[in-house]
């Protein structure tokens, strides 16, 4: 995976891993340690069974990345935050509040359904489920920062089959259909509204307005500004 400044990483058990920077300087990061283990009580509970134990035995699993674009972003942030200030407490009863925090955590992963089951029978969905389910999460997810690995992730396949199979069967790839999802929406929004093309550039996705006017005269062979002039409805 390829991430970005701000970015979370979550290295589930069991999972290998290693990290380097592509531009050749020296990574600096924070990170925090845990085993779910420490979460099992002595008795039998439902908490254990249908939560923890998934966890430990890889029945389920957390996503590998946490983006700022995601809606647990926050939550998760605040989390971390908390629980790298309490380990540097010298109070004798930090673990008590640390063993909290790292349930609280456990809990927002599951309440948000942002833990995945791994599939026993077949790790890869067929085909044309496949497409159908990137088509509905990009439609869905156009307005956001879409991020590949993050998708794949979601769609519970890797990213190179995911981009292989959405390309040999649609003949354009991920990104193609997504920058021509939204120049369409920023189409409609150009002829039915009379927000500032900056506004409908944000609004489709686009945070750069320069790559906006690019991608959209590609696929139009019109500025914004004259498809407006061209197709404004009255």
């Amino acid at each position: 995976y390829i991430v970005r400044q701000g970015s979370f990483i979550i290295v589930n058990p069991k999972q290998l891993h290693s990290a380097s920077a592509k531009i050749g300087r020296p990574i600096i990061y924070e990170s925090l340690k845990f085993k779910y283990e420490t979460l099992l009580s002595s008795e039998f509970d439902t908490m254990t069974h249908e939560f923890i134990y998934p966890l430990i035995t890889g029945e389920r699993y957390l996503p590998n990345i946490i983006l700022s674009s995601m809606p647990i972003y926050s939550m998760f942030t605040s989390m971390f935050y908390q629980i790298s200030e309490t380990f540097e407490d010298t109070d004798s009863f930090k673990y008590l509040l640390l063993k909290s925090y790292v349930i609280h955590l456990v809990y927002l992963f599951f309440k948000n359904r942002y833990v995945y089951k791994k599939n026993i029978t077949s790790n890869r969905k067929s085909s044309v489920e496949l497409i159908k389910n990137s088509v509905v999460y990009i439609n869905t997810h156009y307005k956001e920062d879409i991020d590949l690995d993050f998708m794949s992730i979601n769609l519970e396949t890797s990213k190179p089959h995911l981009c292989r199979v959405f390309k040999r069967h649609t003949n354009q790839t991920l990104t193609e259909y997504m920058n021509a999802f939204r120049i369409g929406m920023a189409c409609e929004l150009l002829s039915s509204t009379s927000n500032s093309i900056s506004e409908i550039s944000f609004e489709v996705g686009y945070s750069n307005l320069s790559y906006f006017n690019a991608r959209f005269k590609k696929k139009t062979f019109l500025t914004p500004r004259q498809y407006r002039e061209t197709y404004k409805k009255r």
